[in-house]
C-alpha cells in the first residue's frame, strides 16, 4: 500500500501512513527505512518521496509497477514487428521486459540483452536463443553496463535494437542513468533497424542526459494516452509512429 501511495502521489507523510493503516509511527518508520533500503524511496523529514526528477532513477523493482498497461499495450504493438530467426537487441527497460515476456509467441529468435530479468525470462522459453551481455553489475537497476558491455555489443550485429528512455523532451529522448546512455547508443548503433517504446509519462518528465534525437529511430512506439500535443511534436520529427492501443474490454 505504501508504495502504491508513492508512486501515485510522488511523496508521504508519516503521520498520514500511521492513521491510514493504524499503526503506530514507530512502525511506519521502520517500513520506510526497509523501503529506503531497497530503492523505493528517499526518506524525508517527517516523511517519504519518490523523486521523479532529472537526478534520480527509480529501483528497477519501482519502475516494474508504473504505467504497467501502457507497457502491455506498447509491448503487444512491438511483438508486430518481429520476425521469426530475427537477431534482437532489448535493453534495460521495464517496458523492454514486457516484450520479452511475449517473445515466445513468435518462435526462434536470439535476444541479446544486458538486463538480468529478461535473460532469466528468456532462458525459459525453448524457442528463444539468448546472448547475455556482461559488465559492471547495478543492482538497483538489475543489469550490467560499461565497458565490456559495449565492447560485446560492437561485435553484434541484429535486426531491430527495442529501447527505451526516462523522458522524451525537445526532439529527443533522454536517460536519468549515464551508464546506460553508451549501452544503448551502442544498440543502436549495431542494429538494422532502431525502435524506442514510450509511454505517455515520457513526455511529462524531465532527465539528465541525452540519449539521441528522435529521428535516430526509424519507428516510434506509444501509448493511446500520449496527448494531442506531444502526438503532433512526435509528428514533426518525421519518424514513424506507432499507437498501442490497450485491450477493450466486452
Amino acid at each position: 500500500m505504501i508504495r502504491g501511495l508513492l508512486l501515485e502521489q510522488g511523496s508521504v507523510k508519516s503521520s498520514d501512513l500511521a492513521e491510514m493503516l493504524g499503526v503506530s509511527l514507530m512502525t511506519v518508520h521502520r517500513d520506510l527505512d526497509v523501503m529506503a533500503a531497497e530503492g523505493w524511496l528517499r526518506r524525508t523529514r517527517g516523511g517519504a518521496t519518490v523523486q521523479r526528477s532529472a537526478l534520480f532513477e527509480l529501483n528497477v523493482r519501482a519502475r516494474m509497477n508504473e504505467n504497467t498497461e501502457a507497457k502491455e499495450a506498447i509491448a503487444l504493438a512491438a511483438l508486430g514487428l518481429v520476425s521469426r530467426g530475427d537477431a534482437l537487441f532489448v535493453d534495460d527497460s521495464t517496458t523492454s521486459l514486457a516484450l520479452a515476456e511475449k517473445l515466445g509467441r513468435v518462435g526462434p529468435v536470439t535476444v541479446i540483452t544486458n538486463f538480468r530479468k529478461i535473460s532469466e525470462r528468456v532462458i525459459q522459453e525453448p524457442d528463444l536463443a539468448l546472448i547475455a551481455l556482461g559488465g559492471r553489475y547495478s543492482p538497483s537497476n538489475d543489469s550490467y553496463s560499461g565497458d565490456i558491455t559495449v565492447l560485446g555489443i560492437s561485435n553484434l550485429s541484429a535486426d531491430i535494437a527495442f529501447v527505451s528512455c526516462s523522458a522524451v523532451q525537445d526532439g529527443a529522448c533522454f536517460h536519468q542513468v549515464s551508464q546506460s546512455i553508451s549501452v544503448k547508443r551502442a544498440m543502436l548503433a549495431a542494429a538494422a533497424r532502431k525502435v524506442l517504446l514510450i509511454d505517455h509519462s515520457k513526455f511529462e518528465k524531465r532527465a539528465l542526459h541525452k540519449l539521441v534525437d528522435l529521428d535516430v529511430f526509424d519507428t516510434l512506439i506509444v501509448d493511446e494516452r500520449m496527448s494531442e500535443r506531444d502526438a503532433r511534436a512526435l509528428d514533426d520529427s518525421g519518424v514513424e509512429v506507432i499507437v498501442a492501443h490497450y485491450p477493450r474490454q466486452a
